[in-house]
């Protein structure tokens, strides 16, 4: 078509030129009948000037010729008149010229006239060439911003594709390496809610206990019991918690043993902290609101209480400066949409400042996350479901930061935002965990609410959040939260505020709702900004750091 429309331009101007040509032509020829006509009029002028002389000459003539001969004789009158016919006669061939001349000179006038109205025609013509002519250049130009449109959208979409290609073939990778690690598990290391009982080999090297006496020890040691016997497979054994060993009674011969707690490789606690924590000995109770760890007094801006966390929960300060800006650096970076585009709200062209950020550490909330993972992947086992993939994905911050937490990417476990209003809130996420049970009525459902822009969650950051930005005289509040999405139900439209659990999905309950920007809300906006993840489980999220901001 753009071909076409430039043959069409290039004809048009072809014709253009020739018209043009044409007019200088026409008009050359009009300047010679204007120079032509000017001549005749200066000939047709000088023509009756000399009948004029003539005429005046010849009447004065006739005039005394008669006047002569009227007074010699009244009967001579008929010869003057003779005369004067004779005058009249000699005169006619002046006047036949001139008659002549202005014959001839209505007829250039006539021609000038259809000249000019040819001349005019054509110029209307050449206009309307010369219109059409700017309306293709118009559509050309215009054409032409759009075929430029379009490259410069295929060439970010080739960049998306790219990415969306390495993004694949990472979580192939971590698919493949998590598969690996779990069969290394599974053959290894028999799990009891994530921790593993082991003893001591002859080459030093740690050996786990079979899945059955793994279960029992692990009962034992929540009881509180010290010293004991266990049968394993026909031997029985003498356990000691105080020694950590174990002793066969026949041969007498003594090993090592220790529990193996299964940590994320990110936390700063260790297999001993744990332990001493006696979170395994706690037959998990999770103390109540009321608890001291939540019963400091309202943090002054941008300074926070020590924290006195329960005996299972951790909350270690983020120190270092590199990890800080790593997490300043996350909140900028997904202030836009996947796509790049901002929604243009109050915190949307803001830059965030980290006053201060907590890793949480809480291995109730973590084993609890872990179970319900485990729950959601039975079901999709049970039903042979495949989890829809995340889309729109989260953006580049989030999934980088996801693979140095080790989040299970291929899994549909994904990083994500959730703003609260205080400190004290956020303290109790990282006690008690995500809660729907506490939610109210929302837009998508009673559930909680996670985003994957940080203009969003910052909205719910502080009191006043929709109308005012975070400033060191209301530090903001966010909490960065592993979720496990699973297979997600993706809404076209806005859900019963009291919904409670996802909807189904052939015939099977989804995880959770995912709403993506653009579907109507019922909203004064009329259609969705933000991409809105919300679950229904309070183990489906687990809370990975709590974040204090400011915005400029």
């Amino acid at each position: 078509r753009e071909n076409q429309k430039a043959v069409t331009i290039r004809e048009l101007r072809k014709e253009l030129a020739q018209k043009e040509k044409d007019i200088v032509e026409t008009n050359e020829r009009e300047n010679h009948n204007v120079l032509l006509i000017r001549d005749l009029q200066e000939k047709l002028a000088q023509k009756e000037k000399e009948v004029a002389v003539d005429t005046n000459e010849r009447l004065v003539q006739g005039s005394g010729t008669c006047f002569v001969w009227l007074s010699l004789s009244t009967r001579l009158h008929p010869i003057s008149n003779l005369c004067s016919v004779s005058s009249s006669s000699r005169e006619n061939p002046n006047a036949l010229l001139i008659r002549d001349l202005q014959e001839k000179l209505a007829q250039k006038d006539k021609e000038i006239a259809e000249t000019n109205g040819r001349e005019n025609h054509k110029a209307s013509l050449i206009r309307d060439l010369q219109k059409q002519l700017a309306h293709k250049k118009k559509e050309a130009a215009d054409t032409i911003e759009r075929e430029n449109q379009k490259a410069v959208m295929i060439r970010e979409l080739r960049k998306e594709l790219a990415w969306e290609k390495n993004e694949h073939a990472a979580l192939v990778r971590d698919f493949e390496k998590g598969n690996d690690e779990l069969a290394q598990r599974i053959h290894l290391q028999p799990q009891v809610d994530g921790e593993t009982w082991q003893f001591r080999g002859d080459s030093r090297e740690w050996i786990s206990f079979p899945d059955c006496p793994n279960k029992e020890l692990m009962a034992k040691f929540r009881e509180g019991h010290e010293c004991f016997k266990i049968v394993i497979d026909g031997r029985t054994y003498e356990i000691d918690f105080n020694k950590f060993s174990q002793k066969n009674v026949r041969t007498k011969k003594e090993r090592e043993i220790r529990c193996f707690v299964d940590l994320p490789s990110h936390w700063q606690m260790t297999t001993e902290d744990a332990l001493k924590s006696k979170f395994l000995k706690d037959s998990l109770q999770i103390p109540p609101l009321n608890s001291s760890f939540l019963q400091q007094p309202p943090a002054a801006a941008g300074v926070l209480p020590p924290q006195r966390s329960p005996n299972f929960v951790q909350l270690h300060a983020v120190t270092d400066q590199d990890m800080k800006s790593k997490v300043a650096n996350l909140l900028n970076r997904s202030l836009s949409r996947n796509d790049g585009s901002h929604c243009g709200c109050l915190h949307g062209s803001s830059n965030f400042v980290v006053a201060e950020a907590y890793q949480v550490n809480n291995l109730h909330l973590w084993r609890r996350y872990q179970r319900c993972v485990r729950s959601i992947q039975d079901k999709h086992k049970l039903h042979g479901i495949f989890p829809e993939s995340i889309s729109p994905s989260v953006g580049k911050a989030l999934t980088e930061f996801a693979r140095d937490l080790t989040v299970d990417l291929a899994g549909n476990e994904r990083l994500l935002l959730h703003g609260t209003r205080d400190f004290d809130l956020a303290r109790a996420i990282a006690t008690e965990g995500f809660d729907n049970r506490v939610a109210r009525d929302g837009l998508f459902g009673r559930g909680t609410y996670f985003a994957a822009q940080t203009c969003k969650s910052a909205q719910y950051a502080t009191e006043d959040g929709w109308k005012k930005i975070a400033s060191p005289q209301m530090v903001g509040t966010m909490l960065i939260a592993r979720v496990a999405i699973g297979d997600p139900f993706y809404t076209p439209e806005p859900c019963p505020a009291d919904l409670s659990r996802p909807p189904e999905k052939n015939g099977v309950r989804a995880d959770s709702i995912i709403a993506r920007p653009g579907i109507p809300n019922g909203q004064p906006a009329g259609v969705q900004s933000h991409m809105e993840v919300v679950t229904f489980d309070p183990g489906q999220a687990y809370p990975e750091f709590i974040v204090r901001f400011t915005e400029e």
